[in-house]
């Protein structure tokens, strides 16, 4: 007869309690222990023995005895209520029967404790498909906001995605590392779909170097336009680490090329490169064969930056960068400065110190040191500086209206949708009509219409140059100067057939290399904590091409001026 197991038995109870032995009886005069009344009830749990026995009681002696379930002898139970007989018993008469149970007793114990707990059956859980959803926005999240990867190790962090999904693992550097590879590897997926079609392709290139991190990168993006003149298509097509020391245009042309190769582009199909002046860029451009433009608004930065450097205007730049710099270094300063322009009803507005590669900031600290000129006077008078005299006052007002155009055409050539055809009217405007550039653009003109004379017929080319004048002389058709190039092609493709089969060709180049240079807009952000100076060229790649390609929604693809701009930087 095999003992009843079906209980959930701890292993630990089957032992010796004590040394004590035990009377064994054979007799068969004894009644069940149900009949003999209980002091208390029991609480300490028992012994696994009793599987193996039941309890009576000896009417003779009247003592308590346990009867064997396999063999049916009686043994006594001693006063110290120990068990210690009773398992003597069953390991010599009935050793079988033990070891079977206690295998069956270990099988129970392990499936109890294979058993979820209750929280865990309850805890939501997390599909592939979910947690690679979590993981993008992650990465996405980390090149959004230029953070360092070890954030995600921190038990704060884990600890506030563990809030938002229990079941969600923070991944580690590594993982996350392999997770921005792949997300690159899916741009690259979009860009080489984006380009595979028969284009006109346009690249614009610029080089950036961390001070911090002693990390150089090289930007290269493509823009694309098709002969039906559809929207052109603006992209990040690389952010290639530079590690060599010297770069050279040999190294910069490689970079180029390699990421043309990678993305199938052929080196035919790309027709203009916009760079900045620098000579390594025109060589890489000649090196290429491809058509080089100079970056209008690099252009634009080298003649104001000429006419700021003239000793007139260096004296009283010199004078007014001196006021503001101490204006806001020194708080007591600035909060009464604060107090003079909310007496004098002016906006209160602080002028902010220039940049030295940026003309543009010495505008805006131009207009609003002018603005606020009767606080400006106030605060010299009464911090006993020296005040400004009517002259040079005069020469700051005409600065101001010597740059307000340079400024406004700065923002109008960094449309992202500006074209190369905006180079002309611009310049034409910037010089004030000069001979030697009108001269210059007379070539160009001719040099155009030669190239175009070369390519198409002359009779049918001189009907429709003759018709395209007559259409621009009528004041509602000529297009906007803040008009898309592009856009008006498209209207007007079917009208000038011919013009418009080479249009495409010089719409595609942007005016400015600005996209290239916004990129470094961002790494300058990631590099800007010294702590990130352990950050290599191959890593910060990653984050900026995430980066870039995350912003295509959200970011302002328009540089001109907003109307609150207009009121406070404009000028009359």
């Amino acid at each position: 007869m095999e003992p009843d197991c079906s209980e959930e038995i701890e292993m630990g109870d089957l032992h010796d309690d004590d040394d004590s032995s035990a009377i064994a009886t054979t007799s068969n005069e004894h009644r069940s222990v149900d009949a003999v009344p209980r002091p208390h009830r029991r609480t300490t749990p028992m012994s696994s023995v009793w599987n193996f026995f039941k309890k009576a009681v000896n009417v003779e002696c009247n003592a308590e005895t346990a009867v064997c379930n396999s063999c049916g002898k009686s043994l006594f139970i001693p006063k110290t209520r120990t068990t210690s007989n009773l398992l003597h018993h069953l390991r010599s008469k009935h050793k079988a029967e033990v070891e079977k149970f206690e295998q069956r007793a270990s099988l129970n114990k392990n499936e109890r404790e294979k058993q979820p707990k209750i929280e865990d059956v309850f805890k939501r859980k997390i599909g592939k498909a979910a947690k690679e959803d979590i993981d993008r926005k992650l990465i996405v999240f980390l090149a959004k906001a230029s953070l360092p990867l070890h954030v995600t190790q921190l038990p704060s962090f884990a600890e506030l995605l563990r809030s938002l999904h229990p079941s969600y693992a923070t991944p580690s550097t590594k993982t996350l590392l392999k997770l921005m590879q792949k997300e690159v590897d899916a741009i690259d997926d979009d860009n080489r779909r984006v380009f595979s079609e028969d284009a006109q392709i346009a690249i614009t290139v610029d080089e950036w170097w961390s001070k911090n991190a002693s990390c150089s990168l090289l930007a290269i993006t493509g823009h694309a336009l098709g002969g039906d003149f559809s929207e052109r298509i603006n992209v990040v097509l690389d952010c290639a680490p530079l590690e060599e020391d010297s770069h050279t245009s040999e190294l910069v042309e490689s970079k180029i090329l390699e990421s043309l190769s990678r993305l199938g582009i052929a080196k035919e199909r790309v027709s203009f490169m916009i760079a900045d002046g620098a000579s390594v860029m025109v060589k890489t451009a000649s090196d290429l064969g491809i058509q080089y433009i100079h970056c209008c608004a690099h252009v634009i930065n080298l003649s104001v930056a000429a006419a700021l450097n003239l000793p007139m205007c260096a004296h009283v730049l010199k004078k007014v960068k001196h006021v503001v710099s101490k204006l806001n270094k020194n708080g007591k300063l600035k909060k009464m400065f604060r107090r003079f322009l909310n007496e004098e009803n002016l906006p209160n507005v602080v002028p902010m110190n220039d940049a030295p590669t940026r003309w543009s900031s010495t505008y805006f600290m131009l207009c609003d040191f002018l603005a606020a000129m009767p606080a400006v006077e106030r605060l010299l008078s009464t911090c006993d500086m020296l005040p400004f005299e009517d002259g040079e006052i005069r020469i700051l007002k005409a600065m101001r209206v010597f740059l307000q155009p340079f400024q406004a055409m700065t923002n109008q050539v960094c449309y992202q949708t500006s074209c190369c055809s905006m180079f002309i009217p611009v310049g034409k405007l910037l010089i004030a009509k000069t001979e030697e550039n009108l001269a210059a653009a007379r070539r160009e003109g001719l040099q155009f219409g030669e190239k175009l004379s070369s390519q198409m017929p002359q009779e049918d080319l001189q009907m429709e140059l003759q018709q395209y004048t007559i259409h621009l002389n009528r004041g509602d058709a000529r297009p906007s100067p803040d008009a898309d190039p592009v856009q008006w092609w498209r209207s007007h493709k079917t009208q000038f057939p011919l013009l418009a089969s080479s249009a495409a060709e010089y719409l595609v180049a942007p005016c400015t290399s600005v996209d290239s240079e916004r990129l470094f807009s961002t790494a300058g952000v990631i590099y800007g904590n010294k702590r990130r100076g352990r950050l290599t060229a191959k890593h910060a790649r990653l984050f900026l091409m995430i980066n870039a390609n995350s912003n295509k929604e959200t970011s302002r693809s328009c540089k001109a001026w907003t109307q609150k701009e207009v009121l406070r930087y404009g000028c009359n």
